[in-house]
């Protein structure tokens, strides 16, 4: 079948949950203002709908299921309202660098393909999917912190697609996390 155009359908959304673990160390700058450096491995994900159109309908080409892993450095300034005992608003900023991950592409026929992710600069290996190497996003949490244990809910995006080929790849994410600094 021929399609007059073929166009991707972001399918969550709505924001991806994720997981990371990791180390965070917590430097007070004033009463009210805190300094949270991390270093943490992160699983991220996304899903997409390849559609194609004929005519005015569209039908379902693939869909496709990313897994990836990353080494990232966030950089929080965790704003504390209760001194050390109440609630934290934490905006910051990220920085990711690529390790590995799988596509998963899934056909309407019931057909799967499972593709190795590679984080490179270089586009012209067409044998295996290429991301760009390096993320940046930013982030916004709110949580709860007693003396030295935090539970946080953060939402973090990419600030530019992690694909080479358009804007259709950006990070968009929901992490509940608990702290523990020693």
């Amino acid at each position: 079948m021929d399609f007059d155009q073929e166009y991707v359908r972001d399918s969550e959304e709505k924001v991806s949950f994720s997981y990371y673990f990791g180390a965070s160390g917590k430097i007070g700058l004033n009463e009210h203002l805190i300094l949270r450096p991390e270093l943490r491995f992160s699983r991220k994900g996304k899903v997409l709908d390849r559609m194609g159109s004929v005519g005015q309908d569209y039908v379902l080409l693939r869909t496709e299921k990313y897994k990836t892993n990353y080494l990232e450095a966030p950089l929080k300034f965790t704003i504390d309202f209760g001194k050390d005992n109440g609630f934290i608003l934490t905006p910051g900023a990220y920085l990711a660098i690529g390790i590995s991950g799988k596509q998963e592409v899934n056909y309407p026929d019931g057909a799967t393909n499972v593709n190795k992710i590679r984080f490179s600069g270089d586009t012209d290996n067409n044998a295996v999917l290429t991301l760009k190497p390096i993320e940046a996003g930013a982030l916004l949490g709110l949580g709860y912190i007693r003396k030295d244990f935090l539970i946080e809910g953060v939402w973090e995006q990419s600030l530019s697609s992690v694909h080479h080929e358009g804007d259709e790849f950006i990070y968009r994410t929901l992490r509940l996390g608990f702290n523990y600094f020693f």
